[in-house]
């Protein structure tokens, strides 16, 4: 399966470049002109060549996608520092760093569900 994913991409890959390289004398010749027509405003750009537009787009995209990933990133930074917070609870006494207790719980094996031995322990004594 993973052989027949590799050789149809390539193929898609090779039609989509031939395709390009046959129409990039076209292409560069193209010119977009953008158009506002409301009751109220109309407005019209200068023509843009379209190989100005096309890494202009990939930037919009980067910083679109940039303010959706914002909200993420946030979300996981505060949920690192909950289970942080804690994994100093159940650290050893005496240790004042959560290194140590983070060490012994990622170091077990864990089982089928993800669980480590240590951890099932935990759960049938509570």
């Amino acid at each position: 399966m993973r052989l027949f994913k590799v050789l149809f991409g390539s193929l898609i890959f090779i039609v989509l470049f031939v395709a390009v390289w046959q129409n990039i004398p076209s292409i560069l010749d193209k010119d977009i002109t953008f158009r506002l027509d409301l009751y109220w405003v109309r407005w019209e750009s200068a023509p843009i060549p379209i190989y100005l537009i096309t890494p202009l787009c990939f930037l919009a995209g980067l910083v679109v996608m940039g303010i959706v990933d914002v909200g993420t990133i946030f979300k996981l930074r505060r949920r690192v520092k909950r289970l942080e917070r804690q994994l100093a609870l159940v650290s050893p006494p005496g240790s004042t760093s959560t290194a140590h207790a983070l060490n012994e719980t990622s170091s077990g094996s864990r089982g089928k569900w993800g669980v480590s031995a240590q951890e099932e322990r935990d759960e049938t004594a509570s």
